[in-house]
Order: C-alpha cells, then structure tokens, then sequence
C-alpha cells in the first residue's frame, strides 16, 4: 500500500494571471520578492472592503493563487493554467475610455497600460501573449525566493510526469 502524501494537487489555476498583467509597469520583469504586484509569490491578507465586496458581489479582487498562498496550503503540483487575456472582454459599449476601463479593471484589476495595450492591437495575437507569460514564469524558473513565512522555497517547469517525481523527491528548498 502507498503512503499517503503531505501535499495537495491544483490541476487548475491561474498564478500568473494578475502578475503578468501587473509586469507591464516593469518591463516584463518577474519579482522574486512576495510583497510586489508583479510576483507569482505576491502575498497580502485581502482588506476589510475586499472581502465585503468579495462577500456582497462575489467579485474577488484579491489573489487566491499565488505560490505563496499555495506553498502555505502545501500544494506541491500545481497545473498552472496560461491565460492570454481575451480582448473582446475588454470591450464594452463605453468605449475606450476611463469609465469603461473602470469596468474591466473592478472585476480584474487589471491596469491600464495593459489593457490599452490589449486593445491597441488590430489583430491581437494570443500565441504571442501566451508565449509571453511562459517566459515570465521561466524567469524565475528554480531559483529560491522567501515566503511570507520566511520559509526558502522554489518553483520547477516540468514537462513530463517523471520531472514531477524527480522535484518531489528533492529535498524542499532550506
């Protein structure tokens, strides 16, 4: 009979959805530090208003899955579903201004330079949006970072169920 294991699996998530969104004030530019926006290991309690508006409007504006929310949860796999954004999402019958950009960014949180950047494009190309998210997630591809806790940890891109046993039978980042 098999152990049973001390982690958990999320075979869908998003962690770097928001991060590279945020990343375009930073050049593309992965920050291994928990505390900036543009991070996979972004952590922060959400607010007292966050959580009544998440609560009143099922609107969610806070992370739920950063590494680092993951790593406290012990999620050791995790399938990180690519999301290029879809730029009908980004339209409305406002227009292209504040206020309709107000409406995509109170559910998203999305800025603005990247929406406009999503839209400025005649023919928005999601292969290259999704390409540039995988190379986001590869810039810190391995290298240790610390957690809200202080605990050293890591991430590995794996491509193939035995890379998965390999980094599981690692020992964790100290």
């Amino acid at each position: 009979m098999m152990p049973e294991p001390d982690f958990f699996v999320d075979i869908h998530c998003h962690p770097s959805l928001k991060p590279f969104e945020k990343s375009i004030l930073h050049h593309y530019e992965h920050s291994s530090n928990y505390r900036d926006k543009h991070s996979v290991w972004y952590y922060r309690r959400p607010g007292l208003m966050s959580r009544i508006l998440n609560y009143l409007s099922s609107l969610t504006r806070f992370t739920q899955a950063s590494f680092s929310h993951m790593n406290k949860a012990r999620a050791r796999v995790v399938c990180a579903a690519l999301y290029p954004f879809e730029q009908p999402f980004l339209n409305n019958r406002l227009g292209k201004g504040w206020l309709s950009y107000l409406l995509t960014h109170l559910p998203t949180g999305m800025h603005y330079e990247k929406a406009a950047f999503i839209r400025s494009w005649r023919n928005y190309d999601y292969f290259y949006e999704l390409e540039a998210e995988r190379k986001f997630l590869e810039q810190l591809h391995g290298q240790i970072v610390q957690t809200p806790g202080g605990t050293p940890s890591t991430y590995h891109l794996v491509r193939y169920y035995e890379d998965i046993e390999e980094v599981l039978n690692q020992p964790r980042a100290a």
